[in-house]
This record gives C-alpha cells, structure tokens and sequence, in this order.
C-alpha cells in the first residue's frame, strides 16, 4: 500500500461477521514522492490489530513513525471481539498477520507462543524491561506482564505493553433506594420514631462500603413473594445472568487474603488456609465462595438474586434491580440501551474499611507476534504510540484510564475515584482461559443450582486449574 496526502480506506468482511476498516497512514504535509522513496512491494509491511477502537487518538504518532522509517508500510485494522483471537492466529499461521497485536491482559497466558518478549534493548536507558515496567505500572499490573518462562533462569520476560485499565464497579440506582427508604418509613405506621427510622434512612442514603452495609440494604430493598422480586437488590451469586461474575468470585477470594494463582503462574492458591485473629483456621476463597452464593439462596438472608431472573443489565435498566457490579463497558451498555434511566457508578464494597483496599482490573496489552516480518520494527513502531502521552489518548477515547502509574496518581489525588481504585487492582493470570473459566463458573453453578458442598467444589475447581496451569503439578485429592 503507498503512503499518500489522502487517507485510503477499504472494508473487508473478517469470517461473515466482522467488519474491518483498512487505511493507510500518512504523515500530513510530508511527501513521500521523492524518487528514493521505496516502492511499495519493497517496504516492510507493519499491520497493526486493535480492539473496539479507531487509529485517530494515536493517528500523529503513527504518521510521524511512517515519516521517519519511509521504508515500513503501516496498516491499521479495528476489529470486534468476535472471531477476533481465531482470525488473528489463522492469519499469523498463513503469513498476512498483525505484527502488532492488541489483546486482553487474560489472554497473555494463552498467546505467549503467538508473541514476542520485549528485548533487552527496547528502554533507552538501558533498564531491564521487567524494572522498567515495575517502575511505570501500578503492581496489579505488572504482575500480570511479568513472567518467567523458565523456571532455572533468573530472566524475566515482559509480553506487552499496556494502552488502558478499566476497573470493576458497583452502579446503583438511587431511585430504588429512594422507594426502599419510603417502603420502610410507611411500614412504620404509627410506630413512628426517629430513633427507628433515621438509621435505616441513613443506611439507604448513601453507598455501601463494605459488603456488610450492603447486606443491610439488601435486608431494606429486597421485595419478594416466594422466588419472584419486584424489586431486587443485587445481581450476585449466580453464574450466567450476573455480569463477571468470575471476576466477582476471584475479587471476594482476593479481599478475603488469598491469592487466586501463584506469583510464578503454576498453581491455584484459592484452596489455601490461613487463620484469623480469633485463631480459627479458614479457607478464604471457601468463605469468598459461600458469601458469592449467599446471594442466590432462597434460605439465605442475602437472597436477592436467581438464575430464572432476567440479565442483570436488563434489570436493573427497567428499574427493578438496585445494583449490579461491572466494568465501564456495562455502564455503557446501560446508557446506550435505557438512556432515560439515572444511575451512579461507585467502588465495590470491602470486607473493612480497615484494610488495604482490593479492587479487580482488567486492561488491554499490546503485543509483538513471533510471526511479525521485522521484529525490529515492529518494537520501533510499539515504542511510538505507547508512551504516556498516546496511552491517555487512546484510554478517554474509550472513557477508560490510562495504565500509567505516576498519571493514575496525579489523577487520584485530584480526586478520581476510578484511579485510586486502579491504582488497588489486582487480575488472575489464566491459561486456556477457556477451561480456567468454565471452572469457575462449573463451580458457581455446582454450589447455587445443584447443591453442591461449597469445599468440595471449590476443591474440583482448584484441581482442574492446577491441571491447566502445570500438568505436572501432584494433587492432593
């Protein structure tokens, strides 16, 4: 493809599904007509791949790449989550792939063959790659870009640079509590008293902070007969129809104290014991697991919640759910499917507000493949459009937060609520995401639907995981 003055657009359809915009790059006001200029069979082709999103925030970094190495053809292609991992990995296989590839941080795991660490020599100052994102990104992270693939060697490798970080939230419908706040005064009757009613108002006039206000709430909002509500007070505890409700679970096993997989990803440590200050000994990711389903459990007075219920976002955007945990993108959805409803977002609750804060991120990594025509290029062009600058860009275009640690605490400490969360997130390092989550949600489905033993349950999840990540790794059940 030759670089012009114009922006040259095509569409292709990627399987039967997807739409794709190709377009070459150009570096406005240059000319690239000179008689030494390459041709364009001779230039190495440099095809980008990103998700949900167009090249016009880092648009001028790409054209200033293009007018430096006149001898790289750029392609940028916006693709959809459909189809997206298994036409990227067919194409890379038949040589016309991306030699950069944008995918989600869970999906590092599963592509570490499709890429490429970032060399030894990609920081200018001459720091190792895995120092110097420690230093650029908040822990919750790097910890997830950090990995050793083996085991008898002390170097570290990192897969990708991050571009944006979304974390999980709680929105709330203020109306619903409103309704619960007058349910309960006019329950009252003529047993009126402040003393009665001004502590549930106060409950219901503001937003939880911990899981044991919220179960408050709940107590307040819930408005049932039998297992039919006319008014719920969250989606939780279910498998199918509440939003991440993986990344629900793994965040409560999280703020319980226990760590879902190993620093070094070869093991499930959500089965781990510890003992509380009262000196008994616990399982916190069983505890994160009974409270999760409490949620969906007829007997329990946390009931709020069942899998015969509506999806959660329909719900609550038709007004009869109070509150449903998810990332920025559901609160998109929300707003774009019931734009007259009025809704907040705000933190997930915390077992105390004692203790650190723990919150869930999720956030999208850009990747070299193995396959790229010129590696060295690849990393060249990788260096242009993610520096601080180009990250925040491509993050507002998208509503979300830029990665970078020294802006997420600028931005925290004027008060961005988001970011300070951010800034606590922690991820799970999968491997064949695909059985890793269906463990999980094996295990919801096990404990809500059929009855199964919270232990027992949790013990099948951790041995299939422990399975994925090292096959070699002895079970003790």
């Amino acid at each position: 493809m030759k670089l012009g003055h114009r922006r040259i657009e095509q569409v292709r359809t990627l399987s039967s599904v997807v739409l794709i915009g190709v377009f070459g790059l150009l570096a406005t006001g240059c000319s690239f007509g000179k008689q030494n200029t390459p041709t364009a069979a001779s230039k190495i082709p440099l095809r980008i791949w990103r998700l949900d999103q167009p090249a016009d925030p880092i648009r001028d970094a790409l054209n200033q790449f293009a007018k430096t190495y006149p001898t790289t053809a750029l392609t940028y292609q916006k693709n959809t989550i459909d189809n997206y991992e298994l036409s990227a990995i067919s194409s890379l296989a038949s040589g016309t792939g991306p030699e950069i590839w944008s995918i989600p941080n869970d999906w590092l795991g599963d592509e570490q063959n499709h890429t490429t660490p970032i060399p030894s020599s990609y920081y200018k100052d001459s720091t190792t790659p895995d120092t110097k994102v420690a230093a650029l990104y908040p822990p919750g992270i790097v910890e997830q870009l950090v990995y050793q693939p083996d085991s008898t060697k002390s170097t570290r490798a990192v897969y990708g640079i991050p571009t944006n970080v979304d974390v999980l939230r709680l929105y709330v419908n203020p109306a619903l509590f409103d309704a619960a706040t007058a349910d309960y005064k006019n329950s009252l009757g003529k047993n009126y008293s402040d003393s009665a009613f001004l502590p549930k108002q106060q409950l219901l006039n503001h937003n939880a902070a911990t899981w044991s206000e919220l179960q408050d709430q709940c107590a307040l909002i819930n408005v049932r007969k039998d297992n039919t509500f006319s008014r719920s007070c969250i989606a939780l505890g279910t498998a199918d129809n509440t939003p991440d409700s993986n990344d629900i679970l793994q965040l409560l096993m999280m703020q319980n104290g226990v760590d879902v997989v190993s620093t070094d990803h070869s093991r499930a440590l959500f089965g781990d014991q510890k003992q509380t200050d009262a000196g008994r000994i616990i399982r916190p990711g069983e505890e994160a697991l009974k409270f999760f389903s409490s949620f969906s459990n007829p007997n329990d007075p946390n009931y709020s919640w069942n899998p015969s219920m509506p999806q959660a976002m329909d719900a609550f955007g038709q007004g009869k759910l109070a509150m449903v945990i998810g990332y920025r993108s559901l609160g998109d959805d929300i707003h774009t499917k019931y734009p007259q409803l009025n809704f907040t977002s705000t933190p997930v609750p915390q077992v105390s507000t004692t203790q650190d804060p723990v919150n869930f991120i999720n956030f999208k990594v850009e990747t070299v493949t193995k396959q790229a025509s010129n590696t060295q290029a690849a990393f060249s062009l990788l260096s242009f459009y993610t520096d601080p600058t180009d990250a925040a860009s491509m993050a507002a275009e998208q509503h979300l937060h830029t990665p970078y640690l020294a802006d997420l605490q600028k931005e925290s400490d004027n008060g961005d609520t988001v970011a300070k969360n951010i800034l606590t997130g922690r991820s799970v390092f999968k491997k064949n995401r695909t059985q890793f989550d269906a463990a999980f949600r094996d295990m919801i489905i096990n404990v809500t639907q059929n009855h199964g033993d919270p232990s027992t349950s949790l013990d099948v999840a951790i041995q299939k995981i422990n399975n994925l990540l090292n096959p070699l790794i002895p079970t003790d059940k």
